[in-house]
């Protein structure tokens, strides 16, 4: 049986408008950057690189979905489901380490949608890193 997924195309569209103006300063800075290491550019680019790293560590680690409750608030009901139809796993008990997630991209985007209107952008973790995803308030 195939599995058919309906985007709405307008919350993706915000989405995205949403992310690349969080991250302008970032991209303009890695651009440069790219630029002055091509020989394109003049001046230093270094005050701008370490822009790029404080930036980079605002992030904070989420391992379970009371974690992402605890840092962007909301109703719990609300929460667990969009954490269980995003296809993130659920810990059994305290300390538990949680199972490989197997993202699930609608859900994904519903709670991306919500943590993102609750005033935090969202990603996933690196591998190598024991949080699940990692969260980061949005710049006023």
């Amino acid at each position: 049986m195939k599995t058919t997924f309906i985007y709405n195309e307008e919350d993706i569209r915000q989405l995205v408008i949403g992310a690349l103006k969080r991250r302008r300063k970032t991209i303009v800075f890695g651009i440069a950057k790219r630029l002055e290491e091509a020989g394109l550019a003049n001046g230093p680019v270094q005050q701008m690189a370490n822009t790029i790293e404080v930036v980079e560590n605002e992030w904070k680690g989420v391992e379970s979905l009371s974690q992402l409750r605890s840092l962007v608030g909301g109703r719990f009901k609300n929460l667990k489901e969009k954490w269980t139809s995003a296809g993130l796993p659920l810990r059994q008990h305290r300390g538990d380490r949680s199972g490989e997630a197997v993202v699930n991209q609608q859900g994904w985007l519903a709670l991306s949608l919500w943590v993102n209107k609750q005033g935090y952008e969202i990603r996933l973790s690196n591998l190598d890193t024991p949080s699940i995803l990692e969260v980061r308030r949005l710049e006023s």
